[in-house]
C-alpha cells in the first residue's frame, strides 16, 4: 500500500513537472512573440525571430519569392529589405550647339525607378533634379557544395541580392562573417 502511495506521488510530481516545463515553454514563446510584435511597431530596423512556420503563416509573399529564386526556406537565415532613395539637386548646366529653341521649355521625365527634371535653353540644358528609387532584397542564407552524384556535404553561407528595380541579382563584392 505504502509503495502504491509513492508510485502515485512520483507520477503526479512528475505531470507537474511536465506541466511546469510546458507552461515555461509556452510563456518564453509568448515573450518572443511580443517582442517581435513591438519591434514591428516600433521600428522595421529591429531584428525579428520568426520560425519557418511563422515566416509561411504570416509572410506568404516572403516565401513565395524566396522559393522564386531558387531557395529553400528552410535554409534561409536572415532575409532583409532595403528601401533606398537617392536625390540629387545640385543644378548642371550642359552646352548644347547647333540646336535652335525659342524660349526655355521645362521637362520631369519618370521612367521606372528613376527620375530628371530640368530646363532646355536656347543655348543650355540645365538639370536641376535627378532621382532614383530601389528596393533591395537580401537573402542570407546555408547551401553545401555538391560532390559525387549530388552528395551534399561541406555546408557554408552565402548571400543574394535582389534588385526590384533592376529585376535581377546585383552582385556582392564581399561577404564577410566576423567570429566572436
Amino acid at each position: 500500500m505504502e509503495s502504491i502511495k509513492v508510485f502515485l506521488q512520483c507520477i503526479v510530481l512528475a505531470a507537474v513537472l511536465i506541466l511546469a516545463f510546458m507552461f515555461w515553454q509556452e510563456r518564453k514563446e509568448r515573450i518572443r512573440f511580443q517582442t517581435n510584435m513591438e519591434n514591428l511597431i516600433q521600428s522595421n530596423s529591429d531584428e525579428l525571430l520568426l520560425t519557418k512556420k511563422e515566416i509561411k503563416e504570416l509572410y506568404p509573399s516572403i516565401k513565395k519569392f524566396v522559393d522564386s529564386v531558387g531557395i529553400k526556406i528552410r535554409n534561409v537565415t536572415n532575409y532583409i529589405t532595403t528601401d533606398y532613395h537617392i536625390k540629387d539637386t545640385m543644378i548642371k548646366s550642359y552646352e548644347v550647339h547647333d540646336y535652335t529653341l525659342t524660349g526655355v521649355k521645362s521637362f520631369d521625365i519618370k521612367e521606372g525607378c528613376w527620375s530628371l527634371s530640368g530646363q532646355i535653353y536656347p543655348d543650355t540644358i540645365m538639370i536641376s533634379k535627378k532621382e532614383f528609387a530601389d528596393k533591395l532584397t537580401t537573402i542570407l542564407y546555408k547551401d553545401y557544395r555538391k560532390h559525387l552524384w549530388f552528395v551534399k556535404w561541406d555546408p557554408y553561407y552565402t548571400a543574394k541580392v535582389f534588385s526590384k528595380c533592376l529585376n535581377d541579382t546585383v552582385s556582392i563584392t564581399k561577404n564577410i562573417k566576423i567570429k566572436k
